[in-house]
């Protein structure tokens, strides 16, 4: 691994960090235990440093997701193949709730290697989950205008 000076990795995290990208990084659970998780980064503007940037849980446990028909409106399930570079295995991705963290703090994640890209998702990707965001009834309006592009 190459240390990069905090100023050059800081550009590379802006170069990399947009809507669509999906990362891993370690999260902590409700039960206060931790685990890598992939964190879908759904903000459609992740420029404005003073907002909080809206994530979406993916999971490739897809089994409740396929089990439970009732969920089917508030996740997307992408299989083999469709996600990319960002995703090696069939997986959901879970739009009941957007999760919030502070850019600042995913940049010193990045800046300490606690932190990686895996891809972004591809744009027919993207649509399908604009779509099942914009028909949401689990989603705030506000929620909604921070990921959705304007018409």
């Amino acid at each position: 691994m190459i240390d990069l000076p905090s100023a050059l990795s800081g550009n590379a995290f802006d170069a990399l960090f947009e809507r669509g990208i999906v990362i891993r990084t370690l999260v902590q659970l409700n039960d206060g235990s931790t685990d890598y998780k992939r964190l879908l980064i759904a903000n459609v503007d992740c420029t404005d440093p003073s907002k909080d940037i809206l994530h979406f849980f993916c999971t490739s446990k897809t089994d409740f997701y396929e089990r439970n028909k009732w969920v089917k409106n508030d996740c997307l399930l992408v299989p083999l193949g469709n996600g990319g570079d960002a995703f090696d295995k069939p997986m959901a991705i879970n739009l009941r709730e957007p999760y919030t963290i502070r850019k600042s703090e995913l940049r010193r994640r990045y800046q300490d290697g606690e932190l990686q890209f895996l891809g972004a998702l591809p744009p027919a990707i993207i649509q399908a989950m604009d779509e099942k965001i914009f028909g949401s009834k689990l989603l705030t309006p506000e929620q909604k205008s921070l990921i959705l592009p304007p018409d």
